[in-house]
């Protein structure tokens, strides 16, 4: 598989299943920005709070064809092998199948993902040992604690500053190249660096 970035913002995502997989599917689909609706006669605690705070939509029952109507994802994560191969032939026409079984028919595949503010690493072995994937963001996790947000928000903020100060390439590069040094992810620093932007906007 290809490993890309999809922007699910709007779209429908249906998710048949109610158990755990179900529900880090929903949340993860839903934390950026697609309609998900649970397909399933029954869902854990943690799916139930997030139909509570109406973050997804559920339906009490089992699934039928026509709940695919309009669906750009289909993630197929029953417990039930046959069923599974049943939902997948049906939803064969969806733009993007995920089979938490990993059956055949699925064209979309959930990565490991670490998460910090614009910054997204996501983790795959194709299969090989999901071991070792999960082995591997807990480093990244470590590696980058959840404030490193803040510092990937500090690069977002400098770089929309650059583009629209009307400096040159080559001063805007060494701006870019020196907000990467390890010192800049200090919020001191950071406001220095701001200012030193601002001021070059001035004097251009």
């Amino acid at each position: 598989m290809t490993p890309m970035m999809v922007d699910v913002r709007e779209r429908k995502a249906m998710i048949i299943g109610g158990g755990r997989v179900a529900f880090k599917r929903a949340k993860l689909l839903k934390d950026h920005g697609a309609y998900v609706t649970i397909i399933s006669p029954h869902i854990i605690e943690e799916l139930d709070q997030l139909l509570r705070c109406f973050q997804i939509t559920w339906k009490n029952k089992k699934f039928e064809p026509a709940d695919l109507s309009g669906a750009f994802i289909v993630v197929v994560a029953t417990n039930d092998h046959k069923e599974n191969e049943r939902i997948a032939a049906a939803a064969s026409e969806v733009p993007l199948l995920n089979r938490a079984d990993g059956g055949d028919g699925g064209n979309l595949h959930f990565p490991g993902i670490v998460s910090r503010g614009k910054l997204t690493m996501a983790i795959s072995t194709g299969g090989a040992s999901p071991m070792l994937a999960s082995r591997i963001k807990k480093r990244l996790e470590k590696e980058f604690p959840s404030d490193y947000e803040n510092y990937v928000a500090f690069l977002f903020e400098c770089r929309q500053l650059l583009k629209q100060s009307g400096l040159s390439k080559e001063v805007q590069h060494d701006f870019l190249e020196r907000m990467l040094e390890e010192s800049y992810q200090d919020p001191t620093f950071q406001q220095k660096l701001l200012m030193e932007i601002h001021k070059a906007r001035e004097e251009k």
